[in-house]
C-alpha cells in the first residue's frame, strides 16, 4: 500500500503527503512552506471550517493516502472540465432555503444578534445572487481579527456565529464585501 509520499515539481519546489494525517502542502529547495491543505473529511463526512480533526486510536481520522500534481495540460485531463467545484469542507454558515420566489432582491447585513454579546453572536446577511463573499472582524483600530467566510455562496439568507470567547470587551467591526457591495457593523462585546 502505497500512503504518503513526494513529488519534485517542475519549479523545483516539492509536494509532500502527509497520509496518516490528510496532511498535503508545497515547500520550497530553502524548505519554506508555499501552501498547506488539510483534508476536511473523516469517517462521518466533510467538517465545517474551523472544527479540529478528531483524533482515534489510530491517530487521525481523516487520513489520505497519497497525493500527485497534473500540469493542466496532462494527457489524461484533455476535453476534462477543470473550473473549480464547491468546497469540500462546510463553512460555518447555514444557508437559509428559500423559495425562488422569496429569494433577496438587494443586498443585507443585519446587525449581530445578541448585541451587546458575550462571548458569541450570530451574523445574518442576504445575497440576491451567488456572490464571491467575505466576512471579516476587526478591532475598532481597524486591525483584521479574523476571516469567517472567504467563499462563493448562492443567493439566499446566510448566517455565520462569531466566537469572540479570546477577546477583551470593546467595540468590534464586522465588514461584508462582495464585488458589488460592501457594509460594516458594530459589534459589542461585554464580558
Amino acid at each position: 500500500m502505497n500512503i504518503s509520499g513526494a513529488q519534485r515539481l517542475p519549479n523545483g519546489n516539492t509536494l509532500i503527503c502527509d497520509g496518516p494525517h490528510g496532511i498535503f502542502f508545497e515547500v520550497t529547495a530553502a524548505k519554506e512552506v508555499v501552501w498547506k491543505y488539510i483534508n476536511p473529511v473523516v469517517a462521518s463526512g466533510p467538517l465545517t471550517q474551523g472544527d479540529p480533526i478528531p483524533t482515534g486510536q489510530q491517530g487521525q481520522e481523516n487520513n489520505v493516502f497519497r497525493a500527485y500534481r497534473y500540469a493542466p495540460n496532462y494527457a489524461g485531463l484533455a476535453g476534462k472540465d477543470l473550473t473549480p467545484g464547491d468546497l469540500i469542507e462546510k463553512y460555518p454558515t447555514t444557508a437559509v432555503k428559500e423559495s425562488a420566489g422569496d429569494l433577496p432582491t438587494t443586498f443585507k447585513l443585519e446587525q449581530n444578534y445578541p448585541n451587546p454579546f458575550n462571548p458569541s453572536t450570530t451574523i445574518r446577511f442576504s445575497l440576491p445572487q451567488r456572490e464571491e463573499v467575505t466576512l471579516k472582524i476587526f478591532d475598532y483600530t481597524g486591525r483584521e481579527l479574523a476571516t469567517l467566510v472567504n467563499a462563493s455562496l448562492p443567493a439566499g439568507g446566510h448566517q455565520v456565529a462569531f466566537d469572540a470567547t479570546n477577546l477583551p470587551s470593546g467595540v468590534y467591526l464586522y465588514q461584508i464585501k462582495t464585488a458589488s457591495f460592501s457594509q460594516i457593523r458594530k459589534a459589542v462585546l461585554s464580558k
